[in-house]
């Protein structure tokens, strides 16, 4: 596991497993630091530059900049911040997955659609590209729960 040391000091800070987090950093960036995307998220865990500040100032992060995303230790920290966050609203995995990869909002919208909900947990995932990294996220936290237990 790339970047143990960071992983545990902020997944135990944030009351997170580990291979959970080293699950979404292998799918989000294949554990490269310069991961940027299409759309501008940035570092190993694929924060949008505008979360990124949000979330550095919901920390008292003074200075941030969106090139600091790409310093592993800063964007471990506020990844697993926000995965905390969504945690505590939204309680269940599969939600927070799919919340981390098309946003709160959808979620939202799809909880309060009896086409993909029973108002209480997601039965389908609209976005293809959404339900194919929930599934591929949970596989590998199972994998890495074996390796790293």
């Amino acid at each position: 596991m790339v970047y143990q040391d960071l992983i545990e000091q902020y997944a135990e800070a944030n009351n997170l497993r580990p291979a959970y987090v080293a699950a979404i950093i292998l799918n989000e960036s294949s554990y490269r630091t310069d991961a940027e995307s299409s759309v501008g998220a940035r570092g190993l865990m694929q924060l949008m530059p505008d979360t990124g500040a949000w979330l550095a100032g919901k920390l008292d992060m003074e200075n941030f900049d969106a090139d600091d995303l790409f310093d592993p230790a800063t964007n471990i920290r506020l990844g697993c911040y926000y995965l905390s966050y969504l945690e505590e609203r939204l309680e269940d995995r599969e939600l927070v997955l799919a919340a981390y990869n098309a946003g709160m909002g959808n979620v939202r919208k799809w909880l309060q659609d009896e086409r993909y909900s029973d108002g209480v947990q997601l039965l389908s995932i609209p976005i293809k590209e959404t339900e194919n990294y929930v599934e591929k996220t949970l596989r590998t936290y199972e994998k890495y729960e074996e390796l790293y237990p």
